[in-house]
């Protein structure tokens, strides 16, 4: 072989070897990280459904809203649903585990079908793309969640620890209404056929003028809490608006300085179990002229409250006033 042809196949070697290393330097490594969802644009979800046995919780966007289709198409919480969607996106495969069946049931990414399931089916939607992963335990370490794409036997360990409540109620936005107390210059009760209101004075504080001359007040800055009923108002649960439920309802009112007035009606359900007791309000807003607040469709549903937020909305004097002394203990004091 002479020496020019030697010199083209040192070339040829040199070419084909910056080659290699130019394609290696732009792949993966081989034994490196795999995206739980690889090629998945998370940003451009549709929708995700949670499906685990026996309840399905749905969150869609619609008219660039995230809602639960369980909840009548309820407002989401973006806040959760942001933190999932982003564990999601981020998650990598990062341990290989079991691949034999009867070992699913103890991880807890069974099929949902099975009796005993624990496994949430969780399904992505990007545009007309679908990707599925049951979701398992929290591993004891608490390194990561356990998973299984359906079908698939193998079992992995993904580097984030995955919460999904299952119920859709946990799924909805939680505050209703956020009115700060400063805003309101007066509130009314009609509860029970009493009407009781506080008037906002010129010195900021409140005051009412039902006040018998006899009683007093529990505590001085009591007439100031009626004011704070509608900040950041939480829900437990709701539904469509029902009309037939607002049978002779307890109403509060509340007049904003700018004119715009918000009423709370309130009325208390029998539950499911003996003594319990549910508490619904419903909200209706009468913006003013100069009102830009966004209220969206809040009179559209009917919430069901704690009773300690019920109690904001139904007061009447006896809840402000100290507890009348009788006489009996007026003498006692006096002796002693």
């Amino acid at each position: 072989m002479n020496q020019k042809v030697v010199l083209i196949l040192v070339i040829i070697i040199a070419v084909m070897g910056a080659i290699a290393m130019f394609v290696a330097k732009d792949e993966p490594a081989a034994n490196g990280p795999v995206a739980l969802f690889p090629g998945i644009n998370i940003a451009e979800l549709d929708q995700i459904e949670m499906k685990s046995r026996g309840n399905t919780v749905t969150l869609a966007l619609k008219d660039s809203q995230w809602r639960v289709q369980e909840k009548a198409g309820y407002p989401a919480d973006t806040s959760d649903l942001s933190e999932l969607v982003n564990q999601l996106g981020k998650a990598k495969l990062h341990e290989k585990k079991t691949s034999r069946p009867e070992n699913f049931a103890r991880l807890g990414v069974d099929d949902i079908e099975q009796a005993d399931s624990e496994a949430i089916l969780v399904t992505l939607t990007v545009g007309d793309e679908q990707y599925a992963v049951l979701v398992g335990d929290t591993s004891s370490a608490r390194r990561g969640s356990y998973i299984r794409k359906p079908g698939d036997d193998q079992v992995w360990l993904i580097d984030k620890s995955l919460v999904i409540d299952k119920e859709s109620s946990d799924w909805v936005e939680p505050v209703i209404i956020d009115v700060e107390a400063e805003d309101v210059s007066d509130v009314k009760f009609l509860t029970s056929g009493n009407e009781l209101t506080f008037l906002r004075g010129e010195d900021g504080e409140f005051s009412f003028q039902e006040m018998p001359a006899d009683r007093t007040l529990k505590y001085p800055t009591i007439l100031n809490e009626p004011a704070r009923a509608l900040v950041k108002v939480r829900l437990e649960d709701v539904e469509l608006h029902d009309p037939e439920r607002w049978q002779g309802p307890n109403t509060a009112l509340f007049t904003l300085k700018n004119g715009t007035v918000v009423t709370v009606q309130g009325v208390t359900e029998e539950g499911a179990e003996e003594d319990e007791k549910n508490h619904w309000i419903h909200f209706s807003v009468s913006p003013s002229e100069g009102d830009t607040t966004e209220y969206g469709d809040l009179g559209s549903w009917d919430y069901r409250v704690t009773s300690y937020i019920f109690d904001d909305f139904v007061k009447t004097m006896e809840d402000v006033l100290a507890e009348e002394t009788s006489e009996d203990e007026v003498e006692t004091s006096t002796e002693q």
